[in-house]
Formats: structure tokens, sequence, C-alpha cells
């Protein structure tokens, strides 16, 4: 049996230019893959940021960058705040965030990179004393609490924030309606899972639930949603053949 005759689609929860990315994923897999963005990434204004302050403070130590878009938005403090404050090294998640730093800040070095933040190991920042996080507004907070509990002096930036898309409470409703049962849905964030129950859409009971890591699908037991299918490592492609593998 293939994915497709057992689960027949997939609703995507990330914002609208990461859901174009992931979709070919589950696609590959038999899925019919649909696109409700539960999060808007919304830049924060810099005096809302504390840019000046962290200026203060910050002065040649790594940064952590764990998603591009905070990557990018780094790029752009680079050239302007922070222009005369480079950073010893980078620690980042991701591939994509990697790249985006080779190529727009070539002389600072990339100390390590993880698949994600949860695949960080502590030993990693051996030797790190103090370290500058731009971060969202609602960062997970599993890697600061151990680097802190390391002994390293974590400054968090809060650069950007997720936010409900504005057109998402009437789209929803209709893409659900469009969907062949039974179908599931992929959750990758914590604010995405809150996002989407406080439209409190009315889901058919053969509904699946997806979760990128343990992080989220606690989110949704809080929920109260089951069954919940959780990737094997914190990838988009590890979370559509956890799906795949056990609805086939």
């Amino acid at each position: 049996m293939t994915p497709g005759n057992a689960v027949a689609s997939v609703l995507l929860t990330r914002s609208a230019e990461e859901n174009a990315r992931t979709a070919p994923l589950f696609e590959a897999l038999g899925f019919a893959v649909y696109s409700v963005p539960m999060v808007e990434l919304r830049p924060i204004p810099k005096d809302a940021c504390g840019v000046r302050q962290v200026r203060r403070l910050a002065g040649g130590e790594p940064v952590l960058l764990t998603s591009a878009f905070a990557a990018d938005m780094w790029l752009d403090l680079r050239e302007t705040d922070f222009r005369e404050h480079a950073p010893a090294a980078y620690y980042v998640v991701g591939e994509r965030s990697a790249a985006l730093l080779r190529e727009g800040d070539p002389d600072i070095p990339i100390a390590a990179c993880a698949g994600s933040a949860e695949e960080f190991a502590t030993e990693a920042f051996a030797g790190v004393h103090r370290l500058l996080y731009p971060c969202s507004t609602e960062h997970r907070e599993e890697l600061p609490a151990r680097l802190r509990a390391a002994g390293v002096q974590v400054i968090e930036m809060p650069i950007y924030s997720p936010v409900l898309p504005a057109a998402t409470g009437s789209l929803l409703p209709r893409i659900i309606a469009a969907m062949e049962t039974p179908f599931a849905i992929a959750f990758f964030s914590p604010s995405a899972i809150r996002n989407f129950f406080a439209l409190a859409p009315d889901l058919p009971p053969s509904t699946i639930f997806c979760a990128i890591g343990t992080t989220t699908a606690e989110a949704l037991r809080h929920q109260g949603a089951a069954p919940i299918v959780i990737a094997a490592y914190p990838s988009a492609q590890a979370l559509a053949e956890a799906l795949a593998a056990q609805t086939s």
C-alpha cells in the first residue's frame, strides 16, 4: 500500500516560504500537500530588540543562530549596528543558515553546525564563556538552559516574533473541507500549534498529528491531540518518512 492510499493528504503549518520548501518532501512520498501557514516570522523594531544595550554588552564573543531567518536578520545587523562587533565564531543550526553566513560573513569561522538545537552537544561550546544569541521571542529554552548550566553566559537578543498570518483564519476551514480523509497535520513548532488550536477547527476523528520533535509533540499532547507521529530526528525529511512508515 502506498502512503497516499493510507493518509491521503498533509496540511503544512510552517510559514508560507517554509511550506513551499517542505512540500516536495511529502509529495515525493505520495501525499497531496496543502499549505496553511500558522506562523509568520515578523522582525521586531530595533528599539524593541534592545540593540543598543546588547552592543554595550557584546563584543567579540561567538554568536549562536538557530534558524535561517535569524541568520538573515543577523547579517543585516552585521552591516549596520554590529559592523564593528565582529563575532569570534558562529554556532549554527541548519545548513541553510551556515550557507547564508559563509556567503554573507565569510571572514567569520563557523565553529559548529548541527541539524537542530537539540542535536547540539554542550561539548561543542568548550572554551566559550559568553555567547550572543539573536533569537525569536518564543525560542526554545532547552539549548540556552544547557549552556547556562555549563557556565556559558547567554546574551539573548530577540529580533523576530512568530505571529498568526491575517488570512489564516478564513483559509483554514476551506482547506480542511477540501482535503481528502484521512489526512495528517504536520507541526514544526509549539507556536504554530497554539495558533492552530486557537482557531478551533472541526477535525475528523481520523486526523493524524505530526511533530518535528519532542517539544512540539508535548505541545500537541497538551492540546489533547492524538495520535501523534514524531520524527526520528528533527528534520522535515524525517517527519515525512515517519508519517509514511506509520500510516502505509
